[in-house]
């Protein structure tokens, strides 16, 4: 009504239009702290859950640290036909709702630029031709029908099949996506971010910004926002910090990140992407309906963005940096430094062969169908390495029981049940339970941040380390 005011002259339409702008304003500083009470909220749960020792009444198997661990050359992963990664089916999205859009999967396949991206394809097809209606219905059963039905629809099944059967796809669809191009047109590479991210509750593009410009080219050091590096790692309220900055802290550090690095474009662009998401999200609220939009992208946004934050502690949890880089003869070894691989792990399967995170981080533009093969190959090679990097690596489980486990204080067994030595002509001979377990306690530790600076800076400053090329291939994607 103030907008429309604003348009006769009469009624002053200056301070009309002042006044408006102040209301929209005030409209998306309440939904941001509304969003902020219930992110400070589940931090209070897990920080309380974390410190009365909710895991610790998990079962303790005794270990004895003197038992030398499992080498990759008795491993039976070590043969690919015994590896699910390679015979497994995928399972990115749901059989039944991957056989209900084939047909429309099938036209579009001739725009893909590699055919194997078909089970990304899927993703993209499945999200728009269920979620989108859903989002849409959820709205509309707020607006005309019954509000306990509304209620049962969109915080009940929305959610429900959202999560269960779309979201690690989606996330992961997302992610590849920003890595190498999924279609030969630029526009259909586009629209994705600009449809699918707000149903992720993330503003459209900003994940652009925040993961190969951002997360790859600082990798987990200290100019990335994202980094686990200054926590420790095997502690809650730790955990806690991080997450609650990687939700909250991250809309504000993201554009100071691109300004300081010279990126003034992007910090201005995301600046204005992140506001008009929360002014349309508000406007969304007040003309529609505000249950709806809490459904559709309130949920979204506190849950999709919890779970990117654990995945990546997770991912990054035994981390060291080098003050002295002499050890480091390569790429590959430092990213041994700050991520480890799983194989033959359901995650491959469900979420594009991500567990092999060393080889994603050190060959960011890989096509992710290949990464499997570039560890085999990797593996092969580090027989004649005169260096151990230590590459971490486990079998048959998968990031959220590694997690559990370092929380739990359970780190002997995670070592005995799921570790793999790879050996090296330095290091030909599996270590001790208790050696390894000791390189992994160290890694937890909170890492100082004169030394973060430190070894960062000695890492770009090195050939090769300064992941530039992402920004290349991002070029590549989207122009």
């Amino acid at each position: 009504s103030l907008l429309a005011l604003s348009e006769d002259k009469a009624t002053g339409g200056k301070g009309i239009m002042l006044l408006a702008i102040l209301s929209y304003t005030y409209g998306v500083g309440k939904m941001l702290l509304s969003f902020s009470a219930l992110a400070l909220a589940t931090y209070a749960g897990i920080a309380v859950l974390g410190t009365a020792g909710y895991w610790k009444p998990l079962d303790f198997e005794r270990v004895d640290l003197e038992e030398k661990v499992k080498s990759w050359a008795d491993a039976e992963v070590r043969d690919k036909t015994k590896n699910s990664d390679f015979t497994g089916p995928r399972m990115e999205v749901p059989a039944r709702v991957k056989g209900a859009c084939a047909p429309l999967v099938r036209f579009l396949l001739p725009a893909l630029e590699n055919p194997k991206d078909e089970p990304l394809l899927e993703v993209l097809v499945a999200c728009c031709v269920v979620l989108m209606p859903m989002a849409a219905l959820t709205y509309a059963l707020f607006m005309y029908a019954n509000f306990y039905l509304a209620c049962t629809f969109g915080f009940g099944a929305y959610q429900f099949v959202r999560v269960t059967f779309f979201m690690h796809g989606m996330l992961h669809f997302r992610h590849f996506a920003s890595h190498a191009p999924l279609f030969k047109f630029r526009v259909l590479n586009v629209l994705p971010n600009l449809f699918l991210d707000p149903l992720m509750g993330v503003p459209p593009v900003v994940f652009l910004l925040h993961h190969p410009i951002m997360h790859h080219v600082a990798n987990n050091g200290f100019y990335d926002i994202s980094s686990t590096e200054p926590f420790q790692r095997d502690n809650w309220i730790s955990f806690a910090n991080y997450w609650l900055r990687f939700q909250i802290g991250a809309y504000a550090e993201l554009p100071l990140f691109a300004w300081q690095t010279n990126r003034c474009d992007w910090a201005l662009a995301a600046v204005a992407v992140i506001g008009s998401f929360f002014y349309v999200l508000v406007h969304l609220s007040r003309e529609y309906s505000f249950f709806a939009t809490v459904a559709v992208f309130g949920i979204p946004w506190l849950y999709d963005h919890a779970t990117d934050a654990v995945r990546n502690w997770c991912q990054h949890m035994f981390v060291v940096a080098y003050d002295d880089p002499a050890p480091v003869k390569s790429f590959w070894d430092y990213n041994c430094g700050l991520a480890y691989n799983l194989v033959d792990s359901v995650e491959n399967r469900t979420q594009f062969n991500e567990g092999y995170h060393v080889v994603h981080h050190t060959q960011g533009g890989l096509h992710w169908s290949k990464i499997p093969d570039f560890f085999y190959e990797k593996v092969e090679k580090l027989k004649d390495a005169e260096h151990d990097a230590l590459c971490i690596t486990f079998e048959r489980t998968s990031i959220w029981e590694v997690w559990i486990h370092v929380v739990s204080g359970r780190l002997p067994q995670l070592v005995k049940n799921h570790f793999l030595h790879i050996p090296t002509k330095a290091s030909p001979d599996p270590p001790s339970i208790g050696h390894v377990v000791a390189q992994l306690e160290m890694r937890l530790h909170k890492l100082d941040p004169h030394d973060r600076k430190k070894a960062s800076e000695q890492a770009m400053k090195r050939k090769g380390f300064q992941r530039q090329t992402t920004v290349t291939e991002f070029k590549h994607v989207f122009g």
